[in-house]
């Protein structure tokens, strides 16, 4: 397996919420992408709406099929990109993909990483808990902070099972 990392603004300067919607998290844009030892998907310093991302990436996982070579996917929210995700026993494969056509014609090669259902589960919640640190540095607004804060708890229960009880 892979060791890999969600990737969101270390600086409270780089989250943008939303000027027309400020009590609304769901429109938390910042830099968001996926790092691995072997490179970046979609690219290093690609930005998008990482509260969505997280909260679709783990709903789209809960709900993938439990079948041994079971798929699904895995959209970033601007631009053509996306993993397509296969469970190859109890790995779970992510393939980076794009519209080749349209967007980054000089994107080139292949982004690729297995991990477990667990360590993904581990990796979403440590960034969720990353958005809610640059939030208090930030000093967002209360609304917003207590609205992430919830959506994280929310998703922690969800993903409890899948997890060692050791998991913050």
């Amino acid at each position: 397996m892979d060791a890999f990392e969600i990737v969101i603004s270390d600086s409270p300067y780089e989250m943008l919420i939303r000027p027309d919607a400020p009590d609304s998290p769901s429109l938390i844009d910042s830099v968001f992408f996926v790092r691995t030892d072997s490179g970046s998907f979609p690219y290093q310093d690609w930005t998008d709406f990482s509260l969505c991302l997280l909260s679709h990436w783990c709903e789209n996982m809960l709900r993938m099929p439990t079948g041994k070579n079971a798929k699904c996917t895995l959209y970033f929210m601007d631009g053509p990109y996306w993993f397509d995700v296969e469970k190859k026993g109890d790995v779970y494969e992510f393939q980076g993909q794009w519209d080749k056509k349209d967007y980054h014609k000089d994107f080139e090669g292949s982004f690729t990483f297995q991990c477990s259902l667990e360590d993904f589960f581990s990796e979403i919640l440590r960034a969720f808990r990353k958005i809610i640190k640059i939030l208090n540095q930030k000093q967002a607004e209360e609304a917003v902070q207590n609205s992430v804060k919830e959506i994280y708890r929310h998703y922690k229960k969800l993903v409890s099972p899948y997890l060692e009880a050791n998991d913050e």
